[in-house]
């Protein structure tokens, strides 16, 4: 029986390869499973043959092509039928929609599973802008597409009226096999948000990086300077719907890059409340103006509704939640089962669980928890008394810790003190008889570490890194030193 090779090939192509390798007859072109173009705007005869031997590329991958639409059109011709990814990225002189006719044009599409559309930001809305007719009809065609990604792409919303009368405008077809979404740097309405996620029933990642007010509606009270009064519905027959959306949506994450309206933060709340299925909740951005009292009432439904969050990443203005809410809000028992927490705060968060009574963490998560990752950077000296030793102590009550972060700028390995091997002890040679090893004692198991360090770190104990680290957490795969700040 003939074996498979398993070495699979990424061939970069831009106006400075050298085509002597292509050009080469023992190149092994049917390795390559995988097309970079960058910067191209026309194709050769030799990249035709190239596409020619390369019979089993599965991944096409298209960078800063110019202004003829043409290009692209050669390129998609020249796919096998069993492409599997595509990623488009123009420079933003060709028009998304003119993008969208050559992609529909070319048979390699029809089978894609993975497609992703850029427009570069040059400020031309008619470029970006994709007429809702035309996103549907890459739905319609690429029947197998299971993850879809725009960025920088405008989606045009679609008049009630034209939706009634005209069945190609109509939103209420749904695409089951999407299950993931992203939609970065992309302007969608309220309204246009909840049309696109109707068509997603089985939609489980959804990834938005928002501009605009994406949650807020039109037919919302916005009166409320304080976002208690934000969620008010004046009409809900068609906003209604938004709480009927993404039953199976596992993931969902937003950053957000301008600041929100109080309207859009209550019904981004609301919208989260309603996720029956979610594990995996990740905020960010400092416009994202989302309160202490927003997270705590989020944090007591899915409490109440029995529900268990796996991963949570919060990087979100610290004068709105500060380290004691989210202390509070860490203790509700939808999080008693994190496996990742990766938050802006600093080693004061995990110590203030510590009870000095009990000599025991009071964290709620502290035997699910495989990732921790403590990204704010701060000085040792501004830190609690004793915060250091009591995160020591507790990472030592982690069973399952295999991944983490402390962004402080460490002066020592004070922290690391009894966690993983004793450095001190040599390891036994390999000639040597095999022996009972108490695996317990060198709880955790680290696979990957980050650490900041401090100016007298560098100069006193970067030295000491291999002896402190590598020869104590002895199953590290991936170690990090934060840039001096």
């Amino acid at each position: 029986m003939a074996c498979e090779p398993h070495m699979r090939i990424v061939l970069p192509l831009n106006n400075r390869t050298s085509p002597d390798l292509i050009a080469d007859s023992t190149f092994p072109a049917e390795l390559v499973t995988s097309i970079r173009l960058d910067a191209l705007d026309s194709v050769s005869p030799m990249i035709a043959d190239l596409f020619q031997r390369c019979n089993r590329i599965n991944s096409l991958e298209i960078n800063d092509f110019g202004l003829d639409v043409f290009f692209l059109n050669e390129i998609l011709d020249l796919c096998p039928l069993h492409l599997r990814r595509l990623a488009i990225k123009s420079d933003g002189f060709v028009a998304v929609e003119s993008m969208v006719d050559a992609l529909l044009g070319s048979k390699a599409v029809v089978h894609i599973q993975i497609l992703c559309l850029e427009i570069g930001d040059t400020g031309l809305d008619d470029t970006q802008s994709l007429p809702w007719s035309c996103f549907r009809s890459i739905l319609s065609t690429c029947s197998s597409l299971s993850m879809l990604s725009l960025k920088n792409i405008k989606i045009m919303d679609v008049p009630q009226l034209l939706e009634e009368t005209n069945e190609f405008h109509a939103t209420t077809k749904s695409f089951p096999n999407i299950v993931t979404l992203s939609l970065l740097q992309c302007d969608v309405t309220g309204i246009g948000r909840i049309r696109l996620l109707r068509k997603f029933p089985n939609l489980k990642n959804l990834e938005m990086v928002v501009r605009d007010d994406a949650f807020k509606l039109d037919n919302i009270d916005d009166s409320s300077e304080d976002g208690q009064n934000n969620g008010l519905i004046r009409n809900g027959a068609e906003t209604g719907n938004q709480y009927q959306l993404c039953k199976s949506l596992k993931r969902f994450s937003m950053r957000c890059t301008n600041n929100r309206s109080h309207a859009d933060q209550a019904h981004l709340c609301e919208f989260l409340r309603q996720l029956p299925s979610i594990e995996t909740l990740e905020l960010a951005g400092f416009g994202l103006k989302m309160s202490y009292q927003q997270l705590l009432e989020i944090s007591e439904d899915w409490t109440r509704q029995g529900r268990h969050l796996k991963r949570l990443f919060l990087d979100i203005n610290p004068r709105k939640v500060t380290e004691e809410g989210l202390k509070n809000i860490l203790k509700y028992q939808c999080y008693s089962r994190l496996e990742s927490l990766d938050i802006w705060c600093g080693p004061d968060l995990i110590s203030s669980f510590w009870n000095h009574d009990t000599q025991r963490s009071e964290l709620p998560f502290l035997k699910s928890l495989r990732a921790l990752h403590l990204r704010q950077i701060v000085c040792v000296e501004d830190l609690d008394k004793d915060a250091l030793l009591a995160l020591n102590l507790t990472l030592k009550q982690m069973p399952r810790l295999v991944d983490l972060t402390i962004a402080a700028q460490l002066d020592d390995f004070t922290v690391f003190q009894g966690l993983g091997r004793d450095p001190d002890v040599p390891l036994p040679q390999p000639d040597a008889p095999i022996t009972n090893v108490d695996w317990s004692q060198e709880r955790p198991f680290l696979q990957t570490l980050t650490i900041g360090y401090s100016q007298k770190f560098y100069r006193d104990n970067m030295k000491k890194m291999s002896q402190q680290i590598g020869k104590r957490f002895r199953f590290l795969e991936d170690f990090r030193l934060l840039e001096l700040q």
